[in-house]
């Protein structure tokens, strides 16, 4: 019972099988037996969040994330966990912190993310339409892209641009169309979109 190592094999092998309930047993153990081990609290946050106590799991990812801002599965789930709390301001740093120290690997995710809320936060002091055009600027011209840049153009007052970045985000059809004419509709009407 004092075997941390024993707590986190056993926790490991059910988290491979994807039984997530039954590896919360081992993983509390070995959280209590290792507090300071980064990796059990992800995997404890991440088995929490998949079980129902997201709120814990929120504390238990936000921790680890900001100790290893290079794990993206943490980092990732965090993040998440951040928006479903409505915590932006942890998901912008969570966000930017990761890409300080991976620039790279998985960048487009994070950085999209950061455009994104960067644009259309509710909250005026994280809104930064300028920062969210050089976080997407060569990320190219595809419809998730079009759609934060005119988002971050409106965010900026560029109405006329956000409409020609907009329309071509349209023209791209598919399913997400429809989402992005309510978008132009809004910046037809001069107003930045929120979420």
């Amino acid at each position: 019972p004092d075997s941390f190592d024993a707590h986190l094999l056993l926790a490991r092998s059910y988290l491979r099988n994807d039984e997530s309930a039954a590896a919360l047993a081992s993983l509390e153990r070995a959280h209590e037996l290792a507090p300071d081990d980064w990796q059990v609290r992800a995997w404890l946050g991440a088995a929490l969040s998949e079980t129902g106590d997201r709120r814990r799991a929120y504390a238990l990812m936000l921790g680890a994330a900001r100790e290893r801002p290079g794990s993206r599965p943490a980092v990732s789930l965090a993040v998440r966990l951040a928006l479903e709390f409505d915590e932006r301001r942890s998901a912008i740093d969570l966000m930017q912190r990761r890409l300080e120290v991976e620039p790279e690997n998985g960048a487009r995710q994070f950085r999209m993310g950061l455009g994104w809320l960067l644009s259309t936060s509710r909250e005026d002091a994280i809104r930064d339409g300028a920062q969210a055009l050089d976080v997407v600027s060569d990320l190219g011209d595809s419809q998730d892209v079009l759609e934060v840049r005119a988002a971050a153009l409106a965010e900026l007052g560029r109405f006329d641009d956000a409409l020609v970045v907009i329309d071509a985000a349209i023209a791209e059809g598919g399913p997400r169309a429809a989402g992005l004419r309510q978008q132009r509709v809004a910046y037809g009407q001069r107003r930045a979109w929120r979420e």
